[in-house]
């Protein structure tokens, strides 16, 4: 059976407004001791997620790139993702990938848009959007 995934990791796309959703890119590497440069093999992946409480695994795929996003996820749950492949023309996957878990940063979306429109009555939206843009920008998750 095949190695899996390694190097997962995840970035943040995007809050909805209401600072209840968020999306999310998911990114991983083939396993080492698969020769996907040369081209010889092609590898489809499987991305499974779910909250933390939750028993059921949300299933993704087949995807064909190294990265994918998953959208709304709840920003107050912790979320859990992993990964898993197989060669194109094979049934057998791989072993899942460790688990990645998804932790997203406490922030008041709906309080940092009133606190934008106070500062600022000429500009709201301006001000609103470089606060987003700064929130955002300390969000990245390494």
């Amino acid at each position: 059976q095949p190695d899996p995934p390694i190097g997962l990791n995840w970035t943040l796309l995007n809050i909805s407004l209401t600072g209840i959703r968020g999306d999310i890119q998911v990114s991983w590497q083939p396993p080492p001791n698969a020769d996907v440069l040369k081209g010889w093999i092609i590898l489809e992946y499987e991305i499974q997620y779910k909250e933390v409480n939750e028993s059921k695994w949300k299933v993704m795929g087949p995807i064909w790139l190294t990265y994918c996003p998953v959208y709304s996820l709840r920003m107050d749950k912790e979320h859990e993702v992993r990964v898993r492949f197989r060669q194109r023309s094979f049934e057998k996957y791989s072993e899942f990938s460790e688990v990645l878990r998804v932790i997203f940063p406490q922030t008041n979306i709906l309080e940092a848009c009133e606190e934008g429109t106070k500062s600022n009555s000429q500009h709201p939206h301006q001000e609103i959007d470089n606060h987003l843009y700064h929130q955002l920008q300390r969000i990245r998750h390494p």
